[in-house]
């Protein structure tokens, strides 16, 4: 079994840790153990401290309690040394027994003594200022009478009435409470101690050495007390400051605290030498197993060498951009870089050991990679394109390199391919092909659009003129079908230009009902009978401003999308109403203006849109119908439109659910509405002034003369634009109007209307195109131009033209 390096190194890592981790849980423990006994041990001593020293305190407080009532009761009082039993333990100890009266003068002791006041003593001003009799022990001070060192313990004397009347006072030597300490046997740096609450310290005994009266008030002792009255701890002393294991207990009667500590480095010396043995130990045993595991480090070096050394080729293979990976000559995968795995989303793991050809194409394999196979079989060598499945099921198309792989004796071995990714550059190709064709569709459309809207003007305009000829109801029913289909004719020549070039339309107000209407009426003579129609409209919509052919065009494209998404049938919905986006809705929808809308909506059961797909659909190109069935345009061409109208499409939809495309347009406020030239409902005639009429189509120009002429027009006739400058500056002053085709040879309507009003800076222009785009530059061409008649145009439209540039007769 082999092992790598890192597995050799992890588990001599981790014996290490072991044996670390077992001699560091062994010394917490034997430490722990250690601190525990020791603190035991000084509990003790601290219990007995305090047993102690309480009894004395006790013996000393009762005679105290003894003379204080003999001084408070009426009648003789016995006297002092009388009242001492040389039984009494505290007896020896006593260096001073005295009473004061409430001056603070001596009035009897024990002793001889001199006239003295203890007035200023700080144990009489406590018992003057307090009502209580409790006892009070004093830090040792000198006495004044016996010139001794000192403890003092004091009770309150109160006179009959109750008012203070003095103190009792017994003095014993500081070393009569250490006579416990005395018998214990302690280290020459353990201490015993019983120390005040405020810190001052009654008696120390370190060693051998008794101590009395330092101030450890700032000592870790005060701190510990203030959290428990009894307890442990590990800091340094009050007085020396060296580390000592503590235990310490608050007397329950006295204001007394009994404390024992021992010094920590000689309490733990036992447990720290035993320490430095399991370290040393675990020392040995950590530098044992690394030499073990750099031993195996040696042996393992050179196979490691090896295989490191095919590692490196292998992530050299891995930092190629193009997919490679190695099959055996049963088609099996033996070797899968990274690319495979960013191209066609299977991991090694998953890839490794499988069919190729099951992996990419299933259970048929095309013919391709069958014929690739064969030939480098063959030849030892193959290159062209396949396209392989990758595991989202998603064709991609790839370049492919393939080399067989020869043994050393030159056998063949496997087949080493070589892929490289050229999906995106061959959808682009298509879709550059795709633009040219539709390029090129919209140049053909408008060479159609022109010639076929030059063939209707003659046609529209002559009916014009028939109908003043025929009077009966069936030739005047058939005049009117004729001009039906005309006009027909014309707007869908229109749409197909609309559509094919993306002409900009002409900006009117465009009545929302008959909209709906139109498209209604288109949906249901074009899309399937299994599909249910419906509308609604909200009443009083006010009108949209634009293009209502760019309008029936974006409708029209989301009803043909609903279509294909039920197949089957289903219900198509379309339906306006108002919307009326407000300054808040505005910052929530930063593509709408807070102004008035009309929200026009398209709605199907079909099968919906995936959530993954729906923030691409407005993309140009994109499209998920099938090859040939869909040029991905129709929903970017709509969204253009909307937004040139000032507007916005919104859409909702989940799989199985249908889709709700809402669009959103701005209603009109009448500016910058156009006034487009209108058929009166009397023909306007002229009176004699001279039209100059320009076309290259002989029909439009002969059907222009008789219409004028008919209404009281002189005409003239060029069939282009050089003509038409010639016959203009022929009629200098005379001409009063120029009715100029804006597609002609020899020379464009462009050029002549310049030329003409260069000629006569007044005379009024109406430019006429079968391809609507032109009307901009017709009128940027000069100023001169009033109108523009886009073809076909009928009769009544021309004369209309005329009568609203020309100055009244």
């Amino acid at each position: 079994m082999r092992f790598p390096p890192w597995a050799i190194a992890v588990a001599g890592a981790l014996l290490i840790a072991a044996a670390w981790l077992a001699t560091v849980q062994r010394v917490r423990s034997e430490r722990a153990e250690a601190v525990s006994s020791e603190f035991s041990k000084n509990d003790n001593l601290a219990l007995a401290l305090d047993l102690h020293t309480t009894q004395l305190l006790k013996g000393i407080d009762q005679f105290l309690l003894v003379i204080k009532s003999q001084y408070e009761r009426p009648g003789p009082r016995v006297p002092i040394d009388q009242l001492i039993s040389p039984a009494m333990a505290v007896e020896r100890s006593i260096t001073f027994i005295g009473v004061t009266d409430e001056r603070g003068d001596l009035i009897e002791a024990l002793q001889d003594f001199a006239a003295t006041n203890f007035s200023d003593r700080e144990s009489f001003k406590a018992h003057q200022r307090r009502d209580t009799d409790a006892l009070m022990i004093s830090p040792p001070v000198l006495g004044l009478v016996s010139g001794r060192w000192a403890i003092t313990l004091t009770r309150r004397r109160n006179q009959p009435d109750g008012s203070f009347g003095g103190v009792v006072h017994i003095a014993i030597e500081p070393r009569y409470l250490t006579e416990l300490f005395e018998n214990t046997t302690l280290g020459p740096s353990d201490v015993m101690s019983l120390v005040l609450e405020n810190g001052i310290t009654l008696a120390r005994r370190r060693g051998t050495v008794i101590e009395f009266g330092e101030n450890i008030a700032k000592s870790q002792l005060l701190v510990e007390l203030a959290r428990s009255p009894r307890g442990n701890y590990i800091g340094p002393g009050g007085v020396d400051g060296q580390l000592r294991v503590f235990s310490y207990r608050a007397m329950r009667d006295y204001p007394v605290i009994a404390t024992v500590g021992t010094l920590a480095a000689d309490a733990f010396a036992p447990v720290e030498r035993r320490v430095r043995t399991y370290y040393q130990t675990a020392a040995l045993a950590s530098a044992l197993i690394a030499l073990a595991c750099a031993g195996g480090f040696v042996l393992l070096a050179r196979q490691e060498r090896s295989r490191l050394q095919l590692r490196e080729q292998a992530s050299l293979l891995d930092k190629a951009q193009d997919a490679i990976m190695v099959s055996g000559l049963d088609r099996r995968l033996t070797y899968w870089n990274k690319s495979a795995e960013r191209l066609y989303g299977w991991t090694a793991d998953e890839a490794l050991g499988r069919n190729v050809v099951e992996l990419f194409y299933g259970t048929v394999e095309p013919v391709e990679s069958t014929t690739a196979y064969e030939q480098v079989i063959r030849s030892g060598e193959w290159t062209g394109e396949l396209q392989p499945v990758n595991k989202s099921g998603r064709r991609v198309m790839v370049e492919s390199r393939w080399t067989l792989l020869r043994g050393a004796a030159g056998e063949p071995r496997g087949i080493l391919s070589i892929n490289t990714d050229v999906t995106e550059r061959r959808e682009l190709e298509q879709q550059v092909l795709r633009a040219q064709r539709i390029e090129s569709i919209g140049t053909l459309a408008g060479g159609i659009a022109h010639d076929l809207n030059n063939v209707l003007t003659p046609i529209m305009m002559a009916i014009d003129m028939l109908k003043e000829h025929v009077s009966d109801a069936v030739g005047r029913e058939m005049l009117e079908t004729i001009a039906a289909s005309a006009r027909r004719g014309a707007e869908m020549v229109k749409q197909v230009l609309s559509f094919a070039r993306g002409m900009e339309g002409r900006r009117v107000e465009v009545d929302v009902k008959a909209l709906v209407a139109d498209v209604e009426r288109i949906a249901r003579d074009t899309l399937s009978k299994k599909i249910d129609i419906q509308t609604r409209v909200e009443a009083g919509l006010p009108a949209l401003v634009g293009d209502p052919t760019q309008f029936h065009q974006v409708l029209l494209n989301l009803c043909v999308n609903a279509r294909d998404a039920m197949p089957q049938g289903g219900r198509l919905t379309i339906s306006a109403e108002r919307a009326a986006i407000d300054d808040r809705d505005a910052a929530a929808r930063p593509e709408l203006e807070a102004r008035a809308y009309v929200m026009l909506q398209v709605e199907d059961t079909g099968v919906g849109i995936e959530p993954e797909i729906l923030d691409r659909i407005f993309d140009p190109f994109f499209t998920t119908k099938e090859p040939g069935k869909g040029t991905g345009l129709g929903l970017s061409t709509s969204l253009t439109i909307v937004k040139g109208h000032g507007g916005h499409i919104r859409t909702w939809s989940e799989p199985g659910q249908g889709a709700r495309f809402r669009i959103y347009l701005p209603v009109s406020t009448g500016a910058g509405v156009e006034s487009p030239i209108r058929e009166t409902v009397r023909r306007p005639n002229g009176a004699g002034q001279t039209v100059l009429v320009v076309d290259d189509e002989p029909a439009i120009r002969v059907m222009a003369q008789r219409i004028l002429e008919s209404a009281g027009y002189r005409v003239l006739l060029s069939a282009d634009g050089a003509e038409a400058i010639a016959t203009f500056r022929a009629h200098a002053g005379s001409v009063a109007a120029v009715v100029m085709d804006m597609t002609m040879p020899v020379l464009d309507g462009v050029s002549a209307i310049r030329a003409i009003s260069r000629i006569d800076p007044t005379v009024p222009i109406v430019a006429s195109s079968g391809i609507g785009a032109n009307e901009r530059p017709a009128r940027a061409a000069s100023p001169q131009v009033k109108g523009f008649l886009a073809k076909p145009f009928t009769a009544d439209l021309l004369l209309g033209a005329l009568h609203q540039v020309l100055p009244p007769a």
